[in-house]
């Protein structure tokens, strides 16, 4: 799905294939019965990366011909729009590609499982463009949310001292 391929080679978004491959193969999924809390957030995510590519591929594809964005399709085929709404209602979340549960904090896994939350020992599960950017801007992310109790400590700390 993604631009390119890890080999380097151009993927079906680059190629403005992935639309038609979507309505042609991609099944409309029951997943009334995951029960799976890792599975249908795995799902969730995936299915959000799906949507956003299928609405804003016309996008990219009018981006390369003559750097102009164009409009996208105007909506989602059933194949992605009846597992998303499930799994976003399982969730209790918006159907939509949204921070923490699709695109950066629910979106990568440790490289060595007991090493820290650091750009370097971070890999990202999906993609768009699937380059060094990408992975830097996501994982830069998660790493200072890594730090955020921390940080929320010390800001009630220093307002202790202030009070005292």
């Amino acid at each position: 799905m993604t631009f390119f391929q890890p080999n380097g080679s151009a993927g079906l978004l680059q190629k403005g294939e992935f639309g038609d491959r979507v309505l042609r193969d991609l099944p409309v999924l029951d997943v009334s019965d995951v029960e799976d809390s890792a599975l249908i957030s795995a799902l969730f995510r995936d299915y959000t990366y799906m949507a956003s590519s299928y609405l804003l591929e016309p996008c990219h594809m009018r981006y390369l011909k003559d750097g102009s964005y164009g409009h996208g399709r105007p909506k989602l085929p059933k194949n992605i729009s009846v597992p998303l709404w499930k799994l976003a209602e399982k969730l209790r979340a918006k159907p939509f590609m949204e921070y923490a549960l699709s695109y950066a904090l629910y979106n990568y896994k440790r490289i060595d499982k007991n090493g820290p939350l650091v750009y370097e020992n971070l890999e990202l599960i999906r993609a768009f463009e699937g380059g060094r950017s990408e992975h830097g801007f996501i994982t830069t992310h998660v790493t200072m949310d890594a730090y955020t109790g921390q940080l929320v400590g010390c800001v009630d700390s220093v307002l202790k001292a202030v009070k005292n």
